[in-house]
């Protein structure tokens, strides 16, 4: 397939020299000085991408055209037969060393340009690092930040649960020691009325026992009084019964002295006042007498 090409490559070289000996005819002399006016280099074309490479091999396989090799060794020979061809020939070569040299250039450009590219890309992909290190950062401090912000908000609802508990618990205290007071308090007034009640119960024991003992000792006195009373009373009678003749011959002793004192008053003043003055004190006696004698009964019978 190579040497397929090969032909064709010189032919193109072949036509392209008949094209440049074609335009010499035309070269003007000035001066006996030869000047050539050289057309200016087209721009390379870009490197052809692997793709047409196929296509090449397809039209190289497909076939080879004998008018362009004939064509191309007709130029040829009139290069050869012309007397310009050594000026062709070094025109070729110069031409070929400038595209070759513009094709280095173009490369030079092309390394450069991807060179450029690369490192535009590299300086895009170190922004975008960058960019992405400092997002990440960011976001890595916002996590900071936020975890920082949970964990005080997790602490302070802590401490707010702790003071909570310890609010609860000082009411809860609280509460159990009112309780507490509450049951001591009523458990004390409950004791306490116990206590006053039995007082009150033994007070009104003791009220109805003292009373019953003052009746039984009243009726007791009374009836130990109206015994004494009595016993008295027949001591007196069986005394006065005994004595009654000792007391008739004592008042008619008495009645005689009397009768006597009374003849002698009668006769004396002084001793009538004397005398009256002993019976008065005699009466006074008697009575005073009888007077205690009432009043202790009295108060015996009010016992």
């Amino acid at each position: 397939m190579r040497r397929l090409l090969r032909p064709a490559k010189a032919a193109a070289s072949v036509a392209a020299g008949a094209a440049v000996l074609a335009s010499l005819g035309e070269v003007a002399y000035a001066d006996s000085i030869f000047s050539f006016r050289r057309q200016p280099a087209a721009p390379p074309p870009p490197p052809p991408p692997d793709a047409p490479a196929p296509a090449a091999a397809s039209s190289g396989s497909s076939g080879f055209d004998p008018e362009e090799l004939e064509r191309g060794a007709r130029a040829l020979r009139q290069i050869n037969g012309s007397r310009y061809a050594k000026l062709l020939f070094g025109l070729m070569q110069s031409q070929e060393e400038t595209r070759l040299a513009e094709m280095a250039a173009e490369k030079v450009r092309h390394d450069i340009y991807w060179k450029v590219k690369e490192i535009e890309a590299k300086r895009k992909m170190g922004e975008e690092y960058r960019e992405n290190l400092k997002q990440q950062s960011q976001i890595e401090a916002q996590r900071l930040r936020y975890e920082d912000e949970l964990a005080k908000k997790r602490k302070q609802e802590e401490r707010e649960a702790e003071r909570r508990q310890d609010a609860e618990l000082v009411r809860m205290q609280e509460i159990g020691a009112l309780k507490r007071e509450q049951a001591r308090r009523a458990t004390e007034q409950k004791i306490l009325e116990q206590e006053l009640q039995t007082l009150k119960e033994r007070a009104k024991n003791d009220r109805e026992t003292n009373k019953e003992n003052a009746i039984s000792n009243a009726k007791a006195k009374a009836h130990e009084a109206k015994l004494t009373e009595d016993y008295e009373r027949r001591m007196l009678v069986e005394l006065m019964n005994g004595e009654r003749e000792k007391w008739l011959a004592a008042i008619n002793t008495t009645f005689q002295h009397i009768e006597g004192g009374l003849r002698t008053l009668l006769t004396d003043r002084s001793k009538l006042v004397m005398g009256i003055g002993g019976v008065t004190a005699l009466a006074a006696g008697v009575y005073t007498t009888r007077f205690v004698w009432r009043s202790y009964n009295f108060r015996c019978h009010k016992q």
